[in-house]
């Protein structure tokens, strides 16, 4: 359900309507006093504007209300245009089915037009939003789309809250060339911000077959806690994601990559992984498999050595306050009817939230039995 209580409209309307019962179809006019009733108090009342018709080669739609503009002209008709949106969608389903991204293949479901929205806070969508616990100052969407160009334009919210957490800007833009798409994504919390200031950079390219992302962010006194950036191919036997470049920053420290590195996500369900991560203060990060041994399913270790929580922890928005040095090595191995589990790790120094925890130490083996029991030793 959208809100907790119940809710009553009431409105008074001057619309003029036509249509041919087919495929052309128009309606202008005002909803005047459009308002929303909870069993406490009138929410708010507002006037709508509204403009919209659609033929065999054009749907368009202008609604003004309150601060709330929403514009959209397409060159086709309605039916066409849900017929594209289905074909769209079945592409999208065929191309993550057979594990490729053809550009040109998705652009040629794109209708032509253009999709407008800007509103701040005084306006019906902005107010049912908070009851339900959501926020903004202000959004801005404007895309325009056709077969020949792909897909353009920019969008931006501001002062998106949410509970206990504000992002002040979020903004997204599209960029089209022959036979990719460009984007870019950034987050950015100032120093006024009430829980954490940062600044979040994810851009990147979707390509015949690949996806490219190079992630940034910048704490409150711009320095980079975190700059990585990753490919993931489209192959015949599934997914594989690569670490690019000969460096990576994870909690501020600088690490060498393997230049072999991946991870793969193989159609048959097994992950196959090479992954080297070592810095100059001998602290390491590794994942890999035994892809020899043929009777598991799976065999995977992730170990790590000398990492420092708060570093890793403190880069991450919105986590709690965790401070320690870990190492320890995870391995499990997944069989067809089975699977088994061996950890040891120790953190020195484990604080959380201001507590000392002092040092802690584990070793845990989880293992199926012959009898259908399972042995847990830890």
């Amino acid at each position: 359900h959208l809100v907790d209580a119940p809710l009553s409209t009431s409105m008074t309307a001057s619309l003029a309507i036509a249509s041919d019962f087919d495929n052309n179809h128009a309606v202008k006019g005002t909803i005047y006093d459009f308002t929303l009733k909870d069993s406490a108090d009138v929410h708010y009342a507002y006037h709508i504007n509204l403009d919209a018709l659609t033929r065999r080669d054009t749907t368009h739609v202008d609604i003004d209300c309150g601060d709330l503009v929403f514009k959209t002209d397409f060159s086709l008709g309605y039916k066409k245009l849900l017929n594209l949106g289905n074909a769209l969608t079945n592409e999208i389903k065929s191309q993550i089915s057979n594990r490729v991204i053809d550009e040109i293949a998705l652009r040629s479901k794109f209708p032509t037009g253009r999709l407008y929205v800007k509103a701040d806070k005084d306006n019906p969508i902005a107010r049912l939003l908070g009851g339900i616990g959501y926020s903004f100052s202000s959004i801005y969407a404007d895309m325009e789309m056709s077969p020949e160009k792909g897909i353009n334009g920019d969008m931006q919210i501001d002062t998106l809250k949410t509970g206990k957490m504000q992002l002040d800007d979020i903004h997204l833009a599209l960029q089209s060339e022959q036979e990719q798409t460009n984007y870019r994504l950034t987050v950015t919390n100032g120093k006024d911000n009430p829980q954490y200031s940062f600044k979040a950079d994810m851009h990147g390219a979707m390509r015949p077959n690949s996806l490219t992302f190079l992630m940034a962010l910048d704490d409150k006194n711009d320095k980079r806690g975190l700059e990585i950036g990753l490919t993931a191919m489209m192959t015949e036997n599934g997914i594989k994601v690569t670490i690019d470049g000969d460096d990576a920053v994870l909690g501020y420290r600088k690490f060498k990559v393997n230049k072999d590195n991946y991870i793969a996500f193989n159609n048959d369900m097994r992950v196959s992984a090479k992954v080297q991560l070592q810095d100059n203060e001998n602290t390491g990060i590794q994942i890999y498999t035994d892809d020899e041994n043929a009777t598991a399913l799976q065999d995977v270790t992730v170990s790590i050595s000398n990492l420092d929580l708060a570093d890793i922890i403190s880069v991450m928005p919105y986590m709690p306050d965790i401070k320690g040095v870990a190492n320890g090595d995870y391995h499990i191995i997944l069989n067809k009817e089975d699977m088994s589990i061996s950890a040891n790790m120790d953190i020195h120094q484990f604080m959380y939230e201001g507590y000392n925890l002092g040092n802690l130490s584990t070793e845990i083996v989880y293992m199926p039995q012959n009898d259908g029991s399972h042995l847990n030793d830890g």
